[in-house]
């Protein structure tokens, strides 16, 4: 049986008649259904299956070999060429060429999108093709064959685009130059007409790989954005320096930072609205430039001024202007910092050359607090680092530490001191935590911090070893805060002399149990602070013989802990050592906080009514230099009196110390409105200096 040969001249003009007609009514919009659409479609695809056959096949020629189908490609792309070309000449007679570009632009790739759904199957076998070619004998051409989209493009481009593209350009950005003066323009025309610019970049031929993001949009980069940044970098520099010269002053630069900030606004929407997203920031980039980068010295000029009067408003503005440009804050960055300085420094002088504590470390704080809350709210803590270097300085180096550089690490740990002390009555208060945070805001500027940590930790082992502390999850508070800050090896002595204080209260409850499993009684209340060798900022200062009373307590601790403890050394440290004595007197009984040394004087006129200086001074076997303080301190109180009892001289307001042959005697008469009295002092032959001191 033979098979019947088809005429591919007779196939290809009928399949193109019907594809013709179909194409005038989609490209003359007369309109076209469904049925019709699918019947379109189903032409090409016969046409492409049945000259795919060997029957229909053409030879090759010199080694040269068309596509199959090729024929009716050419038919379609010449009838794309005719009605674009149409398009150029009707272009050129029409009065407004925006507005018909953008209607036949539209129009034109409503068209070609129904084109190229008829021709779907055509561009899937063109593409198996260009695939094929590389493995074929034969010498297939690719470069100038185009699925119908990109086919429809590429026309588009060189038979019309390229003859108007100039005078498009031109146009849209007249268009936009009028809504940037605030006239209305048909903003959606707009937009149409710049897509084009960018959807003409996308054509390639089916042998072609898929076009990178750059190359697509080489036309709209070359045609529009170029031409369009241009302009709107020459519209920003003239109304900018016009709006200057119209509003000099210190009101009209706020007024401009307002103006900027409302231009960049509105040009991020214009920019978003018409540009490709790949542009957008290139062309705000520009934008920024023209219109603050060109004005670095108004916001220079502008800074001070606003800082001066606290606008935080405008400061705010210009912090978001001038963070847009490249080394746009450096300037004002500087000024930020020089202004901390130099008004911090003229701050600091109202507290004069001896301030007290708490006033040095208010005032500190309250210019502090001004300017990191302007930092914060103005410039979102961008500024911190300048900051940070203007509160060291002022801190450091203000007139009251011109003299005595380490005033200010003393009267930072002075002022810990005042508020972790029990005479504190609002250290419970729920603002305590937050002064201890600022105390820390203060803390971390201090440049010798060793010459705080040597003043705190003597301030905080009198706390610990006199029991004058307030609260102990407050002082647990500032050791966690200084080992946040400086870590563990600056806190390791306090955290110690912490340790030993929390040691000591459970060996004191054990030798007190101790005692009354043995059935001793010592006679009095007695408890130890035991404290490490190295830790603590004290010194043995003297030595001395104690009391019965006081040294049989001594002793039995001393045997109940070396029971414990065979390892260990214990030394009194009785320059640290206090207690409470009851006295008996004439009028009433009272009670007397005092040293130890303080009581072993007066438990010695128990059995004597006088003593000489000298006398007392070697049955306690301590330096008559020592003993004529502590005597003075007795005599000031009149507890004693001076020469032979009854006669008491005035010692009120006496400075002058008793001499070591001089007779004090036991005043009966002493008479106080208080019934507890302190008596306990520090006596000037103590030295703070480190000495070890044994447990």
């Amino acid at each position: 049986m033979r098979l019947k040969r088809l005429d591919s001249s007779h196939t290809l003009e009928r399949t193109w008649a019907e594809v013709q007609e179909g194409l005038n009514n989609v490209f003359f919009h007369h309109g076209m259904g469904h049925k019709r659409y699918i019947e379109l479609y189903t032409h090409v695809y016969n046409y492409c299956t049945a000259v795919n056959t060997p029957a229909m096949m053409k030879p090759p020629i010199d080694g040269r070999k068309d596509f199959v189908g090729y024929e009716l490609y050419q038919l379609v792309r010449d009838y794309l060429e005719n009605f674009v070309k149409n398009q150029n000449i009707k272009a050129r007679k029409h009065v407004d060429l925006l507005d018909f570009y953008a209607i036949a632009w539209e129009n034109y790739s409503l068209s070609t999108k129904v084109l190229n759904g008829m021709c779907a199957y055509m561009n899937r076998f063109f593409k198996k093709q260009a695939h094929e070619a590389e493995s074929s004998f034969y010498d297939i051409r690719t470069d100038n064959v185009f699925v119908v989209t990109d086919l429809a493009l590429k026309i588009w481009n060189d038979h019309f685009f390229c003859n108007v593209s100039k005078r498009l350009t031109v146009m849209l950005i007249d268009q936009i130059q009028e809504e940037r003066k605030g006239n209305q323009i048909n903003s959606s025309l707009v937009k149409s007409v710049i897509n084009s610019y960018i959807t003409l970049g996308s054509a390639v031929s089916v042998g072609e790989p898929k076009p990178s993001p750059e190359q697509m949009l080489r036309i709209y980069e070359n045609e529009f954005v170029r031409h369009y940044i241009e302009e709107t970098v020459r519209f920003y520099k003239v109304e900018s320096g016009r709006f200057l010269d119209s509003n000099p002053g210190i009101n009209g630069l706020k007024e401009f930072l307002k103006k900027a900030e409302l231009r960049l606004d509105e040009e991020q929407v214009r920019s978003d609205r018409y540009l490709h997203y790949s542009s957008t920031k290139k062309a705000m980039k520009e934008c920024e430039k023209a219109i603050i980068g060109d004005r670095k010295d108004v916001f220079v000029q502008t800074f001070v001024p606003l800082l001066e009067h606290s606008q935080t408003a405008d400061l705010a503005r210009m912090y978001r202007l001038a963070k847009r440009v490249d080394q746009g804050l450096t300037p004002i960055r500087s000024k930020f910092e020089d202004f901390i300085v130099t008004s911090g420094l003229t701050s600091m002088e109202s507290v004069g050359l001896t301030p007290e504590p708490k006033v040095f470390v208010g005032k500190i704080l309250h210019i502090y607090e001004r300017f990191s809350r302007i930092n914060q709210i103005c410039f979102d803590n961008e500024f911190k680092e300048s900051l940070d270097r203007a509160a060291t300085k002022f801190i450091n180096k203000n007139k009251a530490c011109e003299e005595k550089t380490t005033l200010c690490p003393e009267l930072v740990a002075k002022y810990c001191d005042s508020l972790l002390k029990r005479s504190n009555k609002t250290i419970d208060e729920p603002g305590t935590e937050e002064k201890f945070n600022q105390i820390m805001i203060v803390f971390k500027y201090i440049e010798d911090k060793d010459v705080f940590e040597t003043h705190y930790s003597r301030m905080f082992a009198n706390r610990l070893i006199k029991g004058t502390s307030g609260s102990d999850d407050a002082e647990e508070s500032i050791l966690q805060k200084l080992n946040d800050i400086c870590g563990f090896e600056y806190t390791a002595k306090l955290n110690r002399m912490w340790q030993d204080i929390n040691t000591s209260k459970g060996t004191t409850e054990k030798f007190k149990k101790a005692l009354q499993e043995e059935g001793i009684e010592l006679g009095i209340d007695f408890s130890v602070k035991l404290l490490s060798t190295g830790s603590w900022p004290l010194t043995k200062a003297f030595s001395m013989e104690l009391p019965g009373v006081l040294s049989n307590s001594l002793r039995v601790f001393k045997e109940h802990y070396d029971k414990k403890n065979p390892r260990r050394t214990l030394a009194w440290l009785c320059s640290q050592s206090k207690g409470e004595i009851t006295a008996n007197y004439q009028s009433k009984n009272y009670v007397l906080v005092a040293s130890t040394i303080q009581m072993a004087v007066l438990l010695l006129f128990n059995n004597e009514n006088q003593l000489t200086v000298a006398e007392i001074s070697r049955r306690l076997a301590v330096d008559s230099t020592l003993m004529q303080q502590v005597v003075l301190v007795l005599l000031k109180h009149q507890l004693l009196c001076l020469g032979p009892y009854p006669s008491l001289p005035e010692t009120e307001g006496c400075d002058k110390l008793p001499g070591k042959e001089d007779l004090l005697s036991y005043n009966k008469d002493f008479f106080n409105k208080r019934t507890k009295i302190t008596i306990n002092v520090t006596y000037k032959i103590e030295s703070h200096a480190e000495d070890p001191c044994y447990d």
